[in-house]
């Protein structure tokens, strides 16, 4: 898998994510690294619920590119910086990384449930580089979940966890 395919996938995963939290956002972009841009919405986001929501919004995109390739996101750190400063004032400092960490297990089960729509968001930011939410929103609101995609990509098995195989090449 190549670098734009893995970009799109991990802003793809953000996206969703969003649209299934209810994060709106002004627009997803593949391009370079990528990034989700919330707009001025985001300065109205408070209270532990929505930080909660926003760190599991954060840990999307690896959770996406973990799913697809079997590897952590080397690149996702700011990802994971920006979920500890949501968590941050709502949970006690010595749970901080146990908050975190459930943060990206919670986008691990939404991004596994809706692969399909994480797929179809992939390769339209492949096509196009950017999408606004109400794109987003349309996808994610008519995809079926056994739709294949060009990347070819299906979630693994559950039963096998290729974090932990020592035949990862990771």
């Amino acid at each position: 898998m190549n670098d734009n395919q893995v970009t799109a996938i991990h802003e793809a995963g953000h996206a969703v994510v969003n649209v299934v939290l209810g994060l709106p956002f002004v627009h997803v972009t593949a391009r370079t690294r990528g990034n989700v841009h919330f707009g001025p919405a985001m300065k109205l986001w408070s209270g532990p619920h929505l930080d909660l929501r926003y760190a599991t919004s954060c840990m999307a995109g690896d959770a996406a590119v973990t799913l697809a390739t079997g590897c952590r996101d080397r690149l996702a750190k700011t990802d994971h910086h920006n979920a500890v400063k949501a968590l941050r004032d709502v949970v006690d400092e010595d749970q901080l990384n146990a908050a975190v960490e459930r943060a990206y297990r919670f986008a691990q089960v939404l991004v596994r449930e809706r692969w399909s729509d994480v797929a179809a968001i992939a390769e339209r930011l492949r096509r196009r580089q950017e999408l606004t939410y109400g794109e987003v929103l349309e996808v994610v609101g008519r995809q079926t979940r056994t739709e294949r995609n060009s990347f070819g990509l299906v979630p693994p098995a559950p039963t096998h966890n290729r974090l932990t195989d020592p035949s990862n090449d990771c």
